[in-house]
Formats: structure tokens, C-alpha cells, sequence
């Protein structure tokens, strides 16, 4: 378990870390001020700024999931599925050390 904890504080500290990184990012440009030219540049910007907040929600979402196997640590309950009550397999923990459920009881994807 310890080693599991390390791995989710590591991880913990590294999203911070890009989250704290990415707030300084992303200037937004008036398109009243930009020469024509550089519409082709602008567009470029969005996409990447668009793409850049799609990680950033993703981060979060992770953030917020390691937080919570990191309180289930501390309150005893760590590898022990939400959903059915079954211990998740040390495998699964040391591949995703986040993970609250076993594999049979997170629903299908519907990708």
C-alpha cells in the first residue's frame, strides 16, 4: 500500500504542477487589431487553447479521482470496489492506483 500511495501522490503533485503551468498560458487576441494575414495563426491558437482545456478538464477529473482513492487510503477502505463491496485486484491497483472499481463493475463504453 505504500507503494501505491507514493505512486498517487507523485502523480497528484504532477497534475498540480501542470495545472499550476497552464493558468499562465493561453493570451487571448483581439481579432479587431490582427492583420488579415494572421487569421491562418489565430485559428491555430484557438484549436491549440480549445485542445489545451480538454486536458486541463481531463486533469481534473483525474486530479479529483486520485484525491478520492487517496482519502479512501486514509479511511481504510483503498481497493475495496464501490460498486460491489469485492476487494479490486492488486494488478488493477498497480496499473491504474485511482481505480475505486473492479473491471466487471464499471459499465460498457458506448464508443
Amino acid at each position: 500500500m505504500a507503494d501505491l500511495r507514493r505512486r498517487l501522490e507523485e502523480e497528484r503533485s504532477r497534475l498540480l504542477e501542470m495545472l499550476r503551468a497552464s493558468r499562465g498560458t493561453g493570451a487571448a487576441s483581439d481579432p479587431l487589431t490582427i492583420d488579415p494575414e494572421d487569421f491562418g495563426d489565430m485559428a491555430q491558437d484557438i484549436t491549440t487553447s480549445d485542445t489545451e482545456m480538454a486536458l486541463s478538464a481531463n486533469d481534473h477529473r483525474l486530479l479529483a479521482q486520485i484525491n478520492r482513492a487517496m482519502r479512501r487510503l486514509d479511511e481504510g477502505v483503498y481497493g475495496i470496489s464501490e460498486v460491489s463491496g469485492k476487494p479490486i485486484p492488486i494488478e488493477r491497483l498497480q496499473a491504474i492506483p485511482w481505480a475505486t472499481t473492479n473491471i466487471e463493475d464499471t459499465p460498457p463504453s458506448n464508443h
